[in-house]
């Protein structure tokens, strides 16, 4: 492509100004099925009508099924960062699929064609002459489609097929400019309006589900014979149906063909399925206007049991959805259930094809939302990968609305052994997780922008509780009319989050900007909250205040016991108001906001106050021994039994008292008080941080916290003393900024260490004379990264230490750490780990000394050797036995039992090491063979004392070492069993004894509290 093409192409590609009009695209298109390569033999003839002010010489087309046809497309690339799905990255050649055979034309002359420059599923095909507006071309191509396996939307799994974003389609050009976009799992469609009429040609035995309405009489009389068997079959069972999935093999196909048209008009787009197991169940359902819809549902065994049933649920969504929006347009409304790798259910005109639903109101539910989006993307077909809340987050509305009406629970409702707030759900949760850490994202956002947890939330549930909300402000009369406005306006349109402001603004004769600008088109948090309540002559004054950055509707509640016996609407605010209502405060019990959690509140624990009392902002205190979930309603302190060990103390009894367990609050503490058995002491650890989201985009999170320890850590049975230490860590955490739905976070942390360690005192005889107290403070600042793309994984800290401390007089040292891990996945799940460290002293006083300084490097860092006291050993000072051999991957990392009083392996100057470790190519599913890999660890130490490094040459300060290790838990626990290391560490390990004396093992330890938990689950 020459360069002046490019920029013809890009031109087109930009935003242009002008008033609203939408194309026109009329299809047709012969296919022949071929289920035993499975490919797709078709023929593509469309109309295109230039609607627009605009001549056009270009046109761009989409050609979705590419994105299936090799590694590095947008889609490929979505699943391995958005979802961590590598199933399609290292899919064999055979399970992939893509066009072959296209050869456009336009008016029946060959037409210059070529790919986008990044994408192959999108093409632009140059038109002989400009398209002026008004007129009309005629594009055609044959193709051949390779059906990959069932990956996303499109595919087979055998011979059951779906048959999704399967043809060549023209990109919208609308008053925007063209809409080209390349196909994605998480992040659905924009198409043109017109008609289409699709044939068909496959084995006889097949059943064929699809938009449109068939043509053939005689394949009619078929389907009707199948429904008729299908309920012959109900009822002659003689045994439980099936509620799980069912192998099912599919019969041989027919040796007769046969061919199945079907036409539809006002739709963007056709899907159809095609299965020899079918069942069907036909039915229809009368509209209010009298008109009548045939309905009809085509399933398998799978799950035969919940299908039995399913037409109810179709008949009950069209007629629901009818009578509360508009009018259902088409003649015919379907439901399928195939295989689907992209969510529970996924819509297209007529027809939707569901997943695995698990039980009957599972199944209710998701067809009626996807039979929903015949109203929220069929007929209002909004630009949904631009604005995926238009149509996901108001089908969802509507769906709850439904479900409400039906059943007294709901699919995101917590378990109540769970324990949080009356009406928490999922969907909230969810949002408060991100919200209070800054991870949060603006509801307006393309869904490309958004990371996979705030997808759903910022598709589905935020904007579906933001339409109650809306509903609960408006009243529900008022909000229904002005969405069956809405409808009529726009039905068979395009219309954008502008226009549907614009009519529910026209229709309620408000300003609605705090719903659209504050609450769907940005990040900014709502935190209303109750002052307090006080009398006002014969009535009530309420005092409330906005803590936070939306000025919605405040929906007010008044109630004495159980009942709300006064509510209220109050417009939004900022700052400060009051309210006055007309009865006394003996009248109430308590006051609240928002009582069925529709608002986007970050902090409902400021939401309600009592009318009468001391402290009547304070919720009751409640004790908990289990974790549970913050509840808003109750001061909870939660005590759980905690159990410790080490090889001092020995068993160690006692509680963890902490404040809250999720989600995150701005202020959290835990406190684990210990009573150790074998030191009769106390002992324990704690935190207490502290967090808040500064409006500044350069800083996601400030975490102000401190932590401490105390413990044992060493003994003398002889002279029959334990030391004991205390370690104080406040800490300064900024989180840094970053795109949310990209996989890269990192941060900039300060922290002291503070450390109290008791030391035995001895007299000049050398005899034991008592213990004293010593003292020191380390500093540190360093900037760590985090990237958790599955292929190339990799985290990174650099570190700046100093500390200063007496040693025959005042000394310091200022040293510099460099870590950096990286994974390289090699084969599905399996992964090359390599790490590098390097340690170099900026500044220390004792570099040239003989002895080994305080805060010296070492390759092989264990108990003795942690001078900051970091990590958490069984045994930290430990020289023989089992205890002996923990070492930690700190420093070099190198996994040997070096003894702590030995020069080698430590430095006063400096450090480099590698490690690496990988996992076999075992066969998935291999179970503890899985955990078996090789490793191998290489380091080097500048040993620059005066007198014991004379003579020392390169080999002698390089030490390596390999063999196999045991990995348990992803890392949480590992033995290594050395098989090879270098000579000069051979005569140190023997000195240790045998060779299960060299054996060595990581015990993570840290990965265990709550919060790291957390973060290791979710996103």
């Amino acid at each position: 492509m020459n360069l002046l093409r490019l920029l013809l192409l890009l031109a087109l590609s930009t935003p242009v100004q002008a008033q609203y009009f939408q194309q026109r695209v009329d299809s047709r298109i012969e296919v022949r099925l071929d289920d035993e390569l499975h490919q797709l033999h078709g023929k593509l003839e469309l109309d295109y009508h230039n609607r627009s002010p605009h001549a056009l010489d270009t046109l761009w087309m989409h050609l979705w099924a590419n994105a299936y046809s090799r590694r590095g497309t947008a889609f490929d690339r979505q699943k391995l960062a958005l979802e961590g799905s590598t199933r399609f990255h290292f899919a064999p050649a055979a399970e992939r699929g893509g066009y072959s055979d296209l050869a456009f034309s336009v008016d029946g002359k060959p037409g210059e064609w070529g790919y986008h420059p990044e994408h192959p599923d999108i093409a632009w095909v140059r038109l002989p002459q400009p398209l002026p507006p008004g007129a009309s071309c005629t594009l055609r191509t044959p193709f051949t489609l390779q059906l990959p396996a069932s990956f996303s939307r499109l595919g087979h799994i055998g011979e059951s097929y779906q048959l999704t974003q399967w043809y060549p389609k023209p990109a919208v050009f609308d008053a925007d400019g063209w809409h080209i976009m390349p196909y994605l799992d998480a992040g659905e469609f924009y198409s043109g309006f017109g008609s289409f009429e699709v044939r068909i040609t496959l084995p006889a035995n097949y059943l064929v589900a699809a938009t449109g309405e068939l043509q053939e009489q005689a394949e009619r009389a078929f389907l009707r014979e199948k429904a008729r068997e299908t309920w012959r079959y109900f009822a002659k069972r003689d045994g439980p149906l099936a509620d799980d999935y069912v192998y099912e093999p599919a019969p041989p196909s027919s040796d007769s063909l046969k061919t199945v048209t079907f036409r539809a008009e006002r739709v963007h787009d056709f899907a159809w399925f095609a299965d020899k197991r079918f069942k069907l169940v036909q039915d229809s359902v009368r509209l209010p206007s009298g008109r009548s819809v045939q309905t009809s549902v085509f399933f398998t065994r799978t799950e035969e049991a919940l299908w039995e049933g399913a037409i109810e649920y179709v008949n009950r969504s069209v007629q629901y959805l009818s009578r509360t929006v508009g009018e259902y347009p088409w003649p015919q409304a379907t439901a399928v259930q195939s295989a689907l790798s992209a969510g529970a259910g996924m819509e297209y005109p007529m027809i939707t094809v569901i997943g695995l639903s698990g039980d009957a109101r599972s199944l209710d539910e998701v067809i009626e939302h996807e039979v929903g989006h015949n109203w929220f993307y069929g007929i209002l077909a909004t630009n949904e990968r631009d604005h995926p809340w238009m149509d996901e987050g108001i089908n969802t509305y509507y769906e709850q609305r439904y479900m409400d009406s039906l059943y007294s629970t709901s699919a995101l409702d917590l378990p109540k052994v769970l324990g949080g707030a009356p009406g928490l759900d999922l969907g909230e949760l969810g949002y408060l997780y991100q919200a209070r850490q800054g991870l949060d994202q603006s509801t307006g956002l393309p869904s490309q922008d958004l990371s996979l947890v705030n997808y759903y939330l910022n598709a589905y549930d935020r904007p579906g509780k933001a339409f109650a909300y809306l509903e609960a402000a408006l009243g529900r009369d008022a909000f229904d009319a002005a969405m069956q406005a809405y409808y009529r306006r726009w039905q068979f349109r395009h219309p954008g989050p502008a226009d549907l402001q614009a009519v529910l603004e026209k229709e309620t004769d408000l300003d609605l900007d705090w719903l659209f600008d504050h609450i769907l088109n940005s990040d900014r948090k709502m935190d209303y909250a109750l002052q307090k309540a006080k009398p006002q002559g014969k009535g009530t004054r309420l005092y409330l205040r906005n803590r936070g950055r939306i000025a919605g509707p405040v929906l007010l509640s008044g109630w004495q016991g159980d009942r709300i016996i006064y509510s209220a609407v109050l417009p939004g605010f900022s700052d400060r108001t009051t309210h006055d209502l007309p009865l006394p405060p003996d009248s109430f019990d308590r006051f609240q906001l928002d009582p069925h959690r529709l608002s986007p509140e970050v902090n409902r624990k400021n939401d309600q106050v009592r009318a009468r009392g001391l402290f009547p902002r304070l919720e009751p205190l409640q004790l908990s021994i289990l974790p549970r979930l913050e509840n808003d309603r109750r001061t909870r302190l939660f005590l759980t039994p905690a159990l410790g060990w080490n090889n001092y103390d020995k068993t160690m009894l006692g509680a963890a008292v902490y404040s809250s367990f999720f989600p995150p609050s701005r202020f959290q503490f835990a406190l684990v008080p210990l009573y150790a058995i074998g030191s009769r002491s106390l002992a324990g650890m704690g935190e207490v941080a502290w967090r808040m989201l500064p409006r500044a985009n350069a800083i996601r999170q400030i975490e102000i916290s401190t932590q401490g320890r105390l413990f044992h850590y060493d003994d003398n049975g002889a002279l029959g003393y334990r030391l004991k230490y205390g370690r104080l860590v406040p800490k300064l955490r900024l989180d840094l900024g970053r795109a949310n739905n990209r996989p890269f976070s990192h941060a900039l942390e300060a922290r002291a260490i503070l450390l109290w360690k008791q030391e035995p005192l001895f007299s000049g005889e050398e005899e034991y004379s008592g213990l004293t107290w010593n003292a020191d403070q380390i500093y540190e600042l360093a900037y760590e990264g985090k990237n958790e793309h599955v292929l190339y994984p990799f985290d990174f800290r650099a570190a700046l230490e100093h500390q200063t401390y007496e040693l025959e007089g005042r000394k310091r040292y200022t040293k510099l750490s460099l870590e950096w891990r990286q994974g390289w996945m090699y084969l599905r799940d399996r992964y090359l780990r390599v790490r590098w460290f390097g340690g170099f002293f900026l500044d220390n006083a004792q570099r040239k000394v003989d002895a080994i300084s305080l805060g010296a490097f070492n390759l092989a860092q264990r108990g003795p050797t942690d001078y900051r006291f970091d990590h958490l050993w069984l045994g930290r000072t430990d020289e023989r036995g089992l205890w002996s051999q923990q070492v930690a991957r700190m420093d070099g990392g190198l996994r040997l039992p070096l003894p702590a009083g030995r020069r080698e392996g430590r430095s006063n100057s400096f450090i480099l090491a590698f490690n690496l470790q990988a996992d076999l190519p075992w066969p998935r599913g291999w179970g503890l063979l899985n955990g078996i890999k090789p490793y191998f660890d290489i380091g080097y130490y500048d040993d620059t004392s005066v007198l014991l490094a004379q003579g020392n040459d390169f080999a002698d300060q390089l030490i390596w070492s390999g063999g196999l290790l045991l990995d348990a838990a992803n890392g949480l626990f590992a033995v290594h069993f050395p098989l090879v290391n270098s000579a000069n560490v051979r005569p140190i390990l023997n000195e240790r004894g045998n060779y299960w004396d060299r054996v060595t093992f990581t015990l993570d330890l840290a990965r265990l509290r709550p919060r790291e938990v957390i973060r290791d689950i979710l996103p």
